[in-house]
Protein backbone atom coordinates (compact mmCIF):
# COMPACT_ATOMS: atom_id res chain seq x y z
CA UNK A 1 0.00 0.00 0.00
CA UNK A 2 1.57 3.26 -1.13
CA UNK A 3 -0.33 5.55 1.27
CA UNK A 4 -1.19 3.88 4.59
CA UNK A 5 -2.03 7.31 6.06
CA UNK A 6 -4.75 9.57 4.65
CA UNK A 7 -5.07 13.17 5.86
CA UNK A 8 -8.47 14.56 4.99
CA UNK A 9 -9.79 18.09 5.05
CA UNK A 10 -13.17 18.29 6.80
CA UNK A 11 -15.38 21.03 5.36
CA UNK A 12 -16.35 20.76 1.69
CA UNK A 13 -14.35 17.56 1.55
CA UNK A 14 -15.97 15.16 4.05
CA UNK A 15 -18.80 17.39 5.28
CA UNK A 16 -20.72 19.68 2.95
CA UNK A 17 -22.58 22.93 3.62
CA UNK A 18 -26.06 23.84 2.49
CA UNK A 19 -26.48 27.33 0.97
CA UNK A 20 -28.02 28.38 4.30
CA UNK A 21 -24.81 27.72 6.24
CA UNK A 22 -23.27 30.94 7.63
CA UNK A 23 -19.65 29.93 7.15
CA UNK A 24 -16.59 32.06 7.75
CA UNK A 25 -16.09 32.49 4.00
CA UNK A 26 -17.31 36.07 3.86
CA UNK A 27 -16.52 36.58 0.18
CA UNK A 28 -18.96 33.87 -0.89
CA UNK A 29 -22.27 35.16 -2.29
CA UNK A 30 -24.22 32.98 0.16
CA UNK A 31 -22.54 34.46 3.26
CA UNK A 32 -24.60 37.61 3.76
CA UNK A 33 -28.01 35.98 3.13
CA UNK A 34 -27.09 33.15 5.51
CA UNK A 35 -25.97 35.62 8.17
CA UNK A 36 -29.10 37.74 7.71
CA UNK A 37 -31.15 34.70 8.69
CA UNK A 38 -29.70 35.21 12.19
CA UNK A 39 -31.03 38.79 12.45
CA UNK A 40 -33.97 38.05 14.76
CA UNK A 41 -31.83 36.21 17.28
CA UNK A 42 -28.94 38.68 17.03
CA UNK A 43 -30.86 41.94 17.45
CA UNK A 44 -31.45 41.58 21.23
CA UNK A 45 -27.70 41.09 21.67
CA UNK A 46 -26.71 44.05 19.51
CA UNK A 47 -28.86 46.64 21.29
CA UNK A 48 -28.62 49.92 19.39
CA UNK A 49 -26.21 48.58 16.77
CA UNK A 50 -27.79 48.14 13.32
CA UNK A 51 -27.53 44.52 12.24
CA UNK A 52 -26.36 45.34 8.69
CA UNK A 53 -23.69 47.68 10.09
CA UNK A 54 -22.51 44.81 12.25
CA UNK A 55 -22.33 42.49 9.23
CA UNK A 56 -20.28 45.12 7.39
CA UNK A 57 -17.87 45.33 10.34
CA UNK A 58 -17.63 41.54 10.58
CA UNK A 59 -16.90 41.34 6.85
CA UNK A 60 -14.14 43.96 7.08
CA UNK A 61 -12.56 42.33 10.14
CA UNK A 62 -12.65 38.88 8.51
CA UNK A 63 -10.92 40.19 5.40
CA UNK A 64 -8.28 41.97 7.51
CA UNK A 65 -7.58 38.79 9.50
CA UNK A 66 -7.24 36.75 6.31
CA UNK A 67 -4.84 39.27 4.77
CA UNK A 68 -2.68 39.30 7.90
CA UNK A 69 -2.25 35.51 8.07
CA UNK A 70 0.83 34.91 5.88
CA UNK A 71 3.48 33.81 6.48
CA UNK A 72 2.83 32.42 9.96
CA UNK A 73 -0.85 31.54 9.39
CA UNK A 74 -1.76 31.78 13.05
CA UNK A 75 -5.39 31.03 13.84
CA UNK A 76 -7.70 33.62 15.38
CA UNK A 77 -10.58 32.39 17.58
CA UNK A 78 -14.04 33.15 16.24
CA UNK A 79 -14.86 35.01 19.45
CA UNK A 80 -11.97 37.40 18.81
CA UNK A 81 -13.19 38.04 15.28
CA UNK A 82 -16.59 39.04 16.62
CA UNK A 83 -15.02 41.13 19.40
CA UNK A 84 -13.01 43.08 16.83
CA UNK A 85 -16.15 43.68 14.76
CA UNK A 86 -18.00 45.10 17.76
CA UNK A 87 -14.99 47.28 18.62
CA UNK A 88 -15.18 48.85 15.15
CA UNK A 89 -18.69 49.96 16.09
CA UNK A 90 -17.59 51.44 19.41
CA UNK A 91 -18.65 48.51 21.58
CA UNK A 92 -15.76 47.42 23.83
CA UNK A 93 -15.08 46.05 27.31
CA UNK A 94 -16.12 42.88 29.20
CA UNK A 95 -19.78 43.19 28.18
CA UNK A 96 -18.76 43.42 24.51
CA UNK A 97 -16.62 40.29 24.81
CA UNK A 98 -19.60 38.42 26.27
CA UNK A 99 -21.85 39.68 23.49
CA UNK A 100 -19.28 38.71 20.87
CA UNK A 101 -19.16 35.17 22.24
CA UNK A 102 -22.94 34.84 22.13
CA UNK A 103 -23.09 36.19 18.57
CA UNK A 104 -20.33 33.84 17.45
CA UNK A 105 -22.20 30.89 18.90
CA UNK A 106 -25.33 31.88 16.97
CA UNK A 107 -23.30 31.55 13.78
CA UNK A 108 -21.75 28.25 14.86
CA UNK A 109 -25.11 26.74 15.78
CA UNK A 110 -26.56 27.68 12.39
CA UNK A 111 -23.46 26.39 10.64
CA UNK A 112 -23.75 23.01 12.38
CA UNK A 113 -27.46 22.81 11.53
CA UNK A 114 -26.62 23.34 7.85
CA UNK A 115 -23.77 20.85 7.59
CA UNK A 116 -24.34 17.47 5.94
CA UNK A 117 -22.50 14.18 5.50
CA UNK A 118 -23.32 12.62 2.11
CA UNK A 119 -24.04 8.88 2.51
CA UNK A 120 -21.38 8.06 -0.10
CA UNK A 121 -18.77 9.91 1.98
CA UNK A 122 -19.74 7.99 5.11
CA UNK A 123 -19.49 4.67 3.29
CA UNK A 124 -16.10 5.58 1.84
CA UNK A 125 -14.67 6.56 5.22
CA UNK A 126 -15.91 3.35 6.82
CA UNK A 127 -14.17 1.36 4.10
CA UNK A 128 -10.95 3.36 4.28
CA UNK A 129 -10.79 3.14 8.07
CA UNK A 130 -10.51 -0.63 7.81
CA UNK A 131 -7.27 -0.45 5.86
CA UNK A 132 -5.78 3.01 6.51
CA UNK A 133 -5.02 5.36 9.35
CA UNK A 134 -7.20 8.41 8.86
CA UNK A 135 -6.52 11.90 10.11
CA UNK A 136 -8.70 14.99 9.82
CA UNK A 137 -6.71 18.18 9.20
CA UNK A 138 -8.98 21.20 9.16
CA UNK A 139 -8.90 24.97 9.36
CA UNK A 140 -11.52 26.05 11.87
CA UNK A 141 -11.66 28.69 14.57
CA UNK A 142 -13.77 26.81 17.15
CA UNK A 143 -12.62 23.36 18.22
CA UNK A 144 -15.74 22.26 20.11
CA UNK A 145 -17.81 22.66 16.96
CA UNK A 146 -15.54 20.34 14.98
CA UNK A 147 -15.56 17.69 17.68
CA UNK A 148 -19.36 17.95 17.97
CA UNK A 149 -19.77 17.49 14.21
CA UNK A 150 -17.50 14.45 14.16
CA UNK A 151 -19.59 12.89 16.94
CA UNK A 152 -22.89 13.87 15.36
CA UNK A 153 -21.99 12.15 12.10
CA UNK A 154 -20.38 9.14 13.85
CA UNK A 155 -16.94 9.83 12.43
CA UNK A 156 -14.98 10.02 15.70
CA UNK A 157 -14.26 6.30 15.85
CA UNK A 158 -13.15 6.21 12.20
CA UNK A 159 -10.49 8.87 12.61
CA UNK A 160 -7.21 8.17 14.38
CA UNK A 161 -6.49 11.84 15.05
CA UNK A 162 -8.02 15.26 14.43
CA UNK A 163 -5.94 18.38 13.83
CA UNK A 164 -7.87 21.65 14.18
CA UNK A 165 -6.09 24.89 13.41
CA UNK A 166 -7.41 26.63 16.53
CA UNK A 167 -5.91 23.87 18.70
CA UNK A 168 -2.63 23.59 16.80
CA UNK A 169 -2.30 27.37 16.51
CA UNK A 170 -1.47 27.36 12.80
CA UNK A 171 -3.70 27.12 9.75
CA UNK A 172 -3.09 25.30 6.52
CA UNK A 173 -1.05 25.89 4.40
CA UNK A 174 1.50 26.24 7.21
CA UNK A 175 3.39 22.93 7.39
CA UNK A 176 3.20 22.81 11.20
CA UNK A 177 -0.31 21.38 11.21
CA UNK A 178 0.70 18.62 8.80
CA UNK A 179 3.89 17.92 10.71
CA UNK A 180 1.88 17.48 13.89
CA UNK A 181 -0.47 15.09 12.08
CA UNK A 182 2.48 12.99 10.92
CA UNK A 183 3.92 12.99 14.44
CA UNK A 184 0.67 11.80 15.98
CA UNK A 185 0.29 9.07 13.39
CA UNK A 186 3.97 8.09 13.55
CA UNK A 187 4.22 8.49 9.79
CA UNK A 188 6.72 9.87 7.31
CA UNK A 189 5.66 12.31 4.57
CA UNK A 190 6.02 9.69 1.84
CA UNK A 191 3.55 7.41 3.63
CA UNK A 192 0.77 9.99 3.68
CA UNK A 193 -1.68 11.41 1.17
CA UNK A 194 -3.47 14.71 1.76
CA UNK A 195 -7.03 15.11 0.42
CA UNK A 196 -8.91 18.39 0.19
CA UNK A 197 -10.79 20.90 -1.92
CA UNK A 198 -8.45 23.89 -1.59
CA UNK A 199 -5.37 24.40 -3.73
CA UNK A 200 -4.13 27.27 -1.56
CA UNK A 201 -4.64 25.49 1.78
CA UNK A 202 -4.68 21.71 1.30
CA UNK A 203 -2.42 21.27 -1.70
CA UNK A 204 0.05 24.03 -0.76
CA UNK A 205 0.26 22.81 2.85
CA UNK A 206 0.87 19.23 1.81
CA UNK A 207 3.54 20.25 -0.69
CA UNK A 208 5.31 22.34 1.94
CA UNK A 209 5.51 19.21 4.10
CA UNK A 210 6.60 16.82 1.33
CA UNK A 211 3.24 15.03 1.25
CA UNK A 212 1.49 13.96 -1.96
CA UNK A 213 -1.90 15.57 -2.43
CA UNK A 214 -5.33 15.03 -3.96
CA UNK A 215 -7.29 18.08 -5.05
CA UNK A 216 -11.07 17.60 -5.22
CA UNK A 217 -12.10 19.83 -8.10
CA UNK A 218 -15.83 19.75 -7.40
CA UNK A 219 -16.89 22.05 -10.23
CA UNK A 220 -14.32 21.00 -12.82
CA UNK A 221 -12.82 24.49 -12.95
CA UNK A 222 -9.46 25.32 -14.51
CA UNK A 223 -6.99 26.18 -11.74
CA UNK A 224 -5.14 29.51 -11.90
CA UNK A 225 -1.75 29.32 -13.58
CA UNK A 226 0.04 30.26 -10.34
CA UNK A 227 -1.86 27.77 -8.16
CA UNK A 228 -0.01 24.92 -6.40
CA UNK A 229 -0.12 21.70 -8.40
CA UNK A 230 -1.60 18.61 -6.73
CA UNK A 231 -0.26 15.11 -7.25
CA UNK A 232 -3.74 13.94 -8.26
CA UNK A 233 -6.97 15.68 -9.24
CA UNK A 234 -10.41 14.10 -8.80
CA UNK A 235 -13.99 15.34 -9.18
CA UNK A 236 -15.48 13.85 -5.99
CA UNK A 237 -14.30 12.47 -2.67
CA UNK A 238 -15.39 8.97 -3.64
CA UNK A 239 -12.90 9.08 -6.54
CA UNK A 240 -10.19 8.82 -3.89
CA UNK A 241 -11.09 5.15 -3.44
CA UNK A 242 -9.16 4.21 -6.58
CA UNK A 243 -6.06 6.01 -5.31
CA UNK A 244 -6.17 4.75 -1.74
CA UNK A 245 -7.40 1.16 -1.90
Amino acid sequence: MRYPVLLLDLFRTILMFTPQAPTGQVREYTWRPAMRALRTRALPLLGNIEFDFFLDALFDVSIAIAKARPPEHREVPIEERYTRALARLGCEGPAAVETATKLAHLQLEAQVANTELPPAHAALLRDLARTHRLGVVTNFDHAATVHALLQRWELTDLVATTLISIEVGRRKPHPAIYQEALRRLDATPDAALSIGDSLDDDVAGARATGIDSVWINWDGSTPPAHAPRPTFTVRTLTDVRALAM
